[in-house]
């Protein structure tokens, strides 16, 4: 929980007017009923972090002209995180399992076997965090592999066809966000703020998606220092 908290410190401290578009905190009765509507228990880091934050307020319908707060993805409230998975539901529910797997999940691929499982949808990946106008998401996966964790992050949605663990934790997830943070934003606050908005913007808000790739492939990701030119 220490990582989340202080993520939310530091966009607070360098870009305020994101910070200012958070949600206050969610109940555990809200709580409750987003674990009975998924049918899983949340992991306690995100009970935590939705206890902290419940997202973040919708500017449009698709979110398209969103700059999302976490690191440039749209952070969905807990009833957008319903209505999310409900969406996958409804798709799920007009196949068969064997229909399923045979025109969808044979065609996806994860990056380490029985790590995340191998399938196109799966009624326990909880989106948290949407791409700006698309659906795809970081969230948290209640259906490992074998070898994978209960709450690990992972990659998924409409076309994110090949799966990896980004993280063991959403903490570990948010501590990753944080070294980035430290190296790439000003600790001044002067320019801080335009420099947020430029780098989470990158990409059309999908810079989490190229960064985390880059690392499920062995590579390290190219980070903006300070000074760089953000198209």
């Amino acid at each position: 929980m220490e990582s989340i908290e202080k993520y939310f410190a530091w966009l607070e401290q360098h870009c305020p007017d994101i910070a200012s578009e958070l949600h206050g905190s969610a109940n555990s009765d809200r709580l409750d009923r987003l674990e009975e509507k998924v049918g899983f228990r949340l992991p306690e880091d995100v009970r935590g972090m939705l206890g902290m934050r419940a997202g973040q307020q919708k500017c449009s319908e698709s979110c398209e002209e969103c700059i999302g707060a976490i690191y440039g993805l749209y952070f969905l409230t807990p009833d957008e995180i319903a209505a999310e998975w409900d969406l996958w539901a409804d798709f799920r529910s007009d196949y068969t399992p064997d229909e399923l797997a045979d025109q969808f999940d044979r065609h996806e691929e994860v990056f380490a076997p029985d790590v995340v499982a191998k399938a196109y949808s799966k009624p326990g990946w909880i989106p948290l965090f949407r791409c700006p106008g698309r659906h795809d998401y970081f969230g948290v996966d209640l259906q490992p592999g074998e070898l994978g964790q209960y709450g690990q992050v992972i990659n998924f949605g409409r076309d994110e066809p090949k799966k990896y663990a980004a993280a063991a934790s959403l903490d570990q997830f948010f501590a990753k966000l944080l070294s980035w943070g430290a190296r790439e934003i000003p600790s001044r606050t002067i320019g801080a703020h335009e420099q947020v908005m430029k780098l989470f913007d990158t990409d059309d808000g999908a810079l989490l998606f190229n960064r985390f790739y880059d690392l499920a492939e062995g590579q390290e990701p190219a980070l903006h220092i300070p000074g760089d030119h953000l198209s």
